[in-house]
């Protein structure tokens, strides 16, 4: 399940939001930095508490959405699928590729996926496909590497695939996204 999570959840105002959290984070600290004995399993007590509460928030604060990760632990066959398609994102998945990976037919596989995430294979992978493409042109990689590690065949098919995303082009999005705010 946690191999369908993102790899980073940003939480902000969590500490406002959660103040008795900041004792336990320094709790955490203070084991880390000891040898006292037992620290190690305090330490992973207390991790699980930090992260569970923080992924809470930023579920309530609707910084996204809990359904695949839910799919992932209702059926562990899709959420194999899922952890793939977010693992790698540029591979050319198809729904014959996803089926084989949950150990499915191509049939039963769409049914089960469709029941669990609430979107085809397709939509699913175009989603993470975007917001990955999003967190690139953040970073400011250029549009024709990311049209390429996203596995599409040109920096064009990117564009237009992008477009019926956002709405904008991608350096548009890049350029509204990163302008400062007067």
């Amino acid at each position: 399940m946690t191999r369908a999570m993102p790899p980073v959840l940003a939480a902000r105002g969590f500490g406002r939001s959660e103040p008795g959290f900041s004792s336990l984070l320094d709790t955490m600290h203070r084991e880390a930095s000891g040898t006292r004995p037992g620290s190690g399993t305090v330490l992973a007590g207390l991790t699980d508490v930090v992260i569970s509460a923080a992924v809470r928030f930023w579920l309530e604060h609707g910084c996204g959405t809990a359904r695949a990760w839910l799919a992932a632990a209702q059926d562990p066959n899709v959420g194999d699928a899922l952890a793939a398609i977010h693992e790698s994102p540029g591979t050319p998945w198809t729904v014959e590729s996803l089926a084989r990976i949950a150990r499915a037919s191509r049939s039963q596989f769409s049914e089960q996926f469709r029941e669990t995430v609430g979107d085809t294979p397709a939509r699913y992978v175009t989603r993470i496909r975007m917001a990955q493409a999003e967190r690139m042109l953040r970073s400011g990689d250029p549009v024709a590497v990311i049209a390429y590690r996203l596995g599409y065949d040109s920096e064009d098919g990117f564009s237009r695939a992008f477009r019926r995303h956002s709405g904008v082009a991608p350096s548009l999005w890049r350029r509204t996204t990163l302008q400062p705010v007067a």
